[in-house]
């Protein structure tokens, strides 16, 4: 009987830690860009909507709408900071 138990105990736990491994592996949705197709040309005055996650909460979503054109703007603008961030160096009283 109490073999059964701890059977069923250890399957259990193997179940739960396979979803814990699974739900690790899907993609951040904060970050999610809207869906992009190389299909035809798109019109860049298209209003595309996106859920985001809230920052600091873990079942708030807020929904964010741009143009198209406004999405690639974004997009350009986060590449530029990066960039500018990974290859500046700080200055000791300059600032960085």
């Amino acid at each position: 009987m109490n073999s059964n138990r701890l059977v069923w105990g250890a399957a259990a736990l193997v179940g739960l830690l396979s979803m814990g491994v699974a739900a690790a592996q899907q993609p951040d949705t904060a970050t999610k860009k809207p869906e992009t197709s190389t299909r035809g040309a798109r019109d860049p005055n298209e209003m595309v909507c996106v859920k985001e996650e809230v920052l600091g909460s873990r079942l708030q979503k807020r929904k964010v709408c741009h143009t198209r054109a406004q999405w690639a703007e974004l997009r350009q603008s986060d590449r530029q900071n990066i960039e500018r961030v990974q290859t500046g160096s700080c200055q000791p009283n300059g600032g960085c």
